[in-house]
């Protein structure tokens, strides 16, 4: 468990983070890493938040951002598997069958994940989640 810092709110305005950092978190490059991934989710959050906007053609952009979705998880099947085959073939026969049927299960659940919201939404008695 990590250590708990404190600061004050002049230094959080101030923006002198570093000083209420760790020793051994001053120097190193994934905090830059994660400043930059935080000002790119920044500047893409409105974009994100605003999906549901109809497009010219009168699609809705929020289908757009689930197929994208639907199509990393596809990808990240395939990945699954394929570790998986490596773990089976370096003989981790055990591991290999419980990550095929946790990527298996996790891809159903996801592909579905619309469905089962109707389907819950379908449990209540106004019909909204």
């Amino acid at each position: 468990m990590g250590r708990t810092t404190t600061m004050s709110i002049s230094e959080f305005m101030n923006r002198d983070v570093r000083r209420a950092l760790p020793s051994e978190m001053k120097n190193r490059k994934d905090l830059k890493f994660m400043s930059v991934a935080g000002g790119i989710w920044l500047v893409l959050a409105p974009q994100v938040a605003g999906a549901q906007a109809i497009e010219e053609d009168g699609t809705m952009s929020f289908d757009r951002v689930v197929k994208d979705f639907f199509r990393i998880v596809d990808w990240l099947l395939v990945g699954v598997i394929v570790f998986a085959g490596a773990s089976w073939m370096f003989g981790n026969r055990t591991k290999a069958i419980e990550m095929l049927i946790g990527g298996s299960s996790g891809y159903l659940i996801a592909r579905h994940s619309l469905q089962i919201k109707d389907w819950l939404a379908d449990l209540t008695p106004d019909g909204r989640l």
